[in-house]
């Protein structure tokens, strides 16, 4: 376990670096990218993101990931102080060169995430756009029509999306341009979240439930699982086989075939805002209220 110095904000957003040798946060309030080399954690990288020229008001908003490029990319939305008023774009941090670059979006980038081994950037919205980060700068989009809805998610191969809509689950399969399954839930739906291979979702509602299905059928996988208190994102490790849960300061690390209840750990951090699990899933990262960042071993 390694606990990383230097840092002074809480992180709400972190991702690893491909291949695991650096490790990235944004700071919400502190308008700053901080980098860690993991062989010297103790001496973080700051990158603080300048103002635009005239100066003006600029937000940086709480997401951050990694490309396969080892750009660090994330949205920023503010007032340029001229007649253009606010505008949103990515910005694209070049490691470790510091190249830095932006590039308007045409939509407002709230939240996103990375797909196709990180190379396709996807916003999370009940209408998806997406564009490939080797290409010019071109959103596409289902040719789909939604009502009200939280947000649809991708998994990893881009070819299976899950809408999230109140308390009900839909799966919209791309080459064939329908939705193939829907499944109601007695509670409204919080989050999806696929499994790294795409084999199995995660579905878990604001009472704190959780369940795992096979994505194919729908198929309850184990049993309900249910904690106490407010938990951050959870995620599947990379071989499919067990399931991460951040709730209040503790890791609840379960067996997905069995829900069984594997290991807990308290690292003493405050509640947990974040936790992010490394490619090759050796180790996974979390965050506290504390304002400290652990890296602990997974296997």
């Amino acid at each position: 376990m390694r606990r990383l110095g230097g840092n002074k904000h809480k992180v709400y957003s972190m991702d690893f670096f491909p291949d695991s040798s650096y490790f990235v946060t944004i700071g919400g309030t502190s308008k700053a990218i901080w980098i860690w080399d993991l062989q010297k954690p103790d001496k973080p990288k700051k990158y603080q993101l300048k103002k635009p020229s005239p100066p003006a008001e600029m937000y940086v908003l709480q997401d951050v990931a990694v490309t396969y490029r080892n750009e660090i990319v994330f949205p920023i939305s503010g007032d340029t102080g001229t007649d253009e008023g606010v505008t949103d774009s990515m910005a694209f941090l070049a490691w470790p060169s510091g190249e830095f670059r932006t590039i308007k979006s045409e939509r407002y980038v709230g939240s996103f995430r990375l797909a196709k081994k990180r190379s396709v950037l996807v916003t999370d919205t009940e209408s998806p756009k997406w564009w490939n980060i080797d290409s010019e700068l071109q959103w596409e989009s289902l040719d789909i029509q939604l009502g009200y809805s939280n947000k649809m998610i991708p998994n990893n191969n881009m070819d299976l999306f899950a809408l999230n809509r109140l308390s009900q689950v839909s799966l919209y399969q791309v080459s064939e341009k329908k939705w193939t399954t829907s499944h109601d839930f007695r509670y409204t739906v919080w989050d999806v979240i696929f499994s790294p291979s795409g084999k199995y979702l995660l579905v878990n509602c604001i009472n704190r439930y959780f369940q795992v299905f096979e994505t194919a059928t729908f198929t309850p996988v184990g049993k309900e699982i249910k904690l106490e208190g407010d938990f951050a994102k959870p995620a599947f490790t990379h071989d499919d086989r067990k399931l991460l849960i951040p709730a209040k300061g503790n890791i609840h690390i379960f067996d997905i075939q069995t829900s069984e209840e594997l290991v807990c750990y308290n690292f003493e951090i405050g509640n947990l805002l974040a936790m992010k699990i490394s490619d090759d899933g050796l180790m996974y990262a979390v965050s506290g209220e504390k304002k400290e960042i652990v890296i602990a071993d997974l296997e």
